[in-house]
């Protein structure tokens, strides 16, 4: 599959959200960090507004600076993305490096891979204060994201080769280890094998 961003050959001040975050993903959490937009319901956007619109009502007139913040961080997302089989490999390859679950202790009894690590307040504080800023460290959550979250925080800390599982530990389940459960998260009934 053609990845959009070689479909797209750039985003305007004119492009709708929709088109930012489809032509980068990364750009919600960048947008947040940034200029605190999009995170919220106060800092929210409908996706058919134009970039340039959603900035000028945060009274933001640099939207070229705005736009190449947008193309920085997602090269930077790319290059910290290890995909499943990557992971895969490196555990075959017995490679000494972290595997960090960023998920909560229900999903980790739900569903866990052998030889990770759950995070913990405790682990971060002995990870950030004891660890050597080159340890290899892969984190994983469920789908990706709150991982990238943690690998971006790990790499503010200093980290040097920090990476985010794509696909979580549900692509994990698809396409390397079937015996791991999958499960969704029910908002009333919490962790869900399904």
């Amino acid at each position: 599959m053609e990845d959009k961003r070689k479909m797209t050959k750039c985003i305007s001040g004119q492009s709708s959200m929709q088109e930012v975050l489809d032509c980068y993903p990364s750009a919600q959490r960048t947008l947040h960090k940034e200029y605190h937009i999009g995170g919220c319901s106060k800092c929210g956007f409908d996706v058919s507004d134009t970039l340039e619109a959603v900035l000028l009502s945060r009274k933001i007139t640099d939207v070229d600076g705005v736009i190449t913040k947008i193309k920085d961080a997602d090269d930077i997302q790319r290059q910290m993305t290890i995909s499943v089989e990557e992971v895969n490999k490196l555990m075959q390859s017995n490679e000494n490096f972290h595997l960090i679950d960023v998920r909560e202790t229900e999903e980790w009894s739900a569903a866990n891979i052998e030889g990770s690590q759950l995070l913990t307040r405790e682990l971060v504080k002995e990870m950030v204060t004891d660890w050597s800023k080159d340890e290899k460290i892969v984190f994983f959550c469920h789908t990706g994201n709150r991982s990238m979250e943690a690998a971006s925080y790990f790499i503010e800390q200093g980290f040097t080769s920090v990476h985010s599982m794509d696909g979580g530990i549900d692509l994990w389940s698809r396409k390397i280890d079937p015996a791991v459960p999958q499960y969704k998260i029910d908002q009333f009934m919490g962790v869900v094998t399904v």
